[in-house]
């Protein structure tokens, strides 16, 4: 029975994960926005801006900052270059965003 019990689990795989944790603060008066790298899975929080395409990169723990963006600008944050993309929009002020992706395999 346990035998079959571990044939049955090593079938399904062990799957990965893809999460993040950051923290934005936008000033909407002088357009500066800073991003703050909390946790992330590959060790790096990617952003990019929709309009106008700005990118940053931060390593957890530290903080990466873009200047002339307006508040409501969309973004994508990422794990990695090729991972999952984390859309959002900005919000004048302090937030904190956690995103997780599971996949199976």
């Amino acid at each position: 029975m346990t035998i079959g019990l571990a044939s049955l689990l090593a079938a399904c795989g062990t799957g990965s994960a893809e999460s993040m944790a950051y923290a934005s603060d936008v000033d909407g008066t002088t357009g500066i926005v800073k991003f703050t790298c909390n946790s992330s899975s590959s060790g790096r929080c990617l952003f990019k801006m929709d309009e106008g395409g700005q990118q940053a990169s931060a390593a957890v723990g530290e903080t990466a900052t873009l200047s002339e963006i307006k508040p409501g600008t969309s973004y994508c944050a990422r794990t990695r270059k090729d991972g999952n993309c984390f859309r959002k929009a900005l919000i004048t002020g302090h937030q904190v965003i956690r995103h997780e992706v599971r996949h199976s395999g």
